[in-house]
């Protein structure tokens, strides 16, 4: 869906209580840097558009009541050691916590999740030295509060149960059901020997 508003944005995602639309557009810089993007919050009942400056709204980032917008942030493209995750409150736009690399023992925060219930949110960080192959979760209050890592060996996430559990894939692909509170885990499912 595009959306013509003072120019041309392209919708990327709409808030689960249908209310608000994310939008998106690039903005050309001088030649030795690439485009810069320009994010937007758009209001679908009155058009109202409210940018959001250097913020990127990334995958799973609405509550599910539509309050919060966990974003992905940057000062350097270039530079990833610049990338941190920031909560917003919406519709004022408030910011209400950042998590920033510093906080997460120096990885890059890349992907917020927020669980189904809306309380929690998952953040995958990525080494910087390894950024394909070595990664860590982060589990937050949907607010940013109670920061912790899940310190769990896992190739995946697979998502958030309605419960506010994750389902996370092992090297050796069992699927496991994990309470983030106290790390408790079960195997909801082995795949058959080859």
């Amino acid at each position: 869906m595009v959306v013509e508003i003072e120019g041309r944005w392209e919708v990327t995602d709409i808030s689960p209580d249908g209310r608000w639309m994310v939008a998106y557009r690039s903005v050309p810089q001088p030649e030795d840097r690439p485009p810069a993007p320009e994010t937007a919050l758009i209001d679908v009942r009155s058009g109202e558009l409210r940018e959001l400056g250097g913020l990127w709204p990334t995958y799973r980032g609405w509550s599910p009541d539509g309050k919060y917008l966990w974003c992905r942030a940057w000062e350097n493209r270039r530079d990833l050691k610049t990338y941190w995750v920031v909560v917003l409150e919406v519709p004022t736009l408030r910011v209400l916590t950042e998590v920033h690399p510093a906080d997460i023992g120096g990885w890059i925060a890349l992907a917020p999740w927020v669980s189904r219930s809306g309380e929690k949110v998952l953040i995958t960080a990525r080494d910087l030295e390894r950024l394909w192959q070595k990664r860590t979760w982060w589990v937050a209050d949907v607010d940013g509060g109670n920061l912790r890592e899940l310190k769990i060996t896992a190739r995946d996430v697979v998502g958030w149960t309605h419960d506010d559990e994750l389902i996370v894939k092992t090297e050796d692909n069992r699927l496991v059901r994990m309470n983030v509170e106290t790390r408790s885990q079960d195997v909801v499912y082995t795949p058959p020997r080859q």
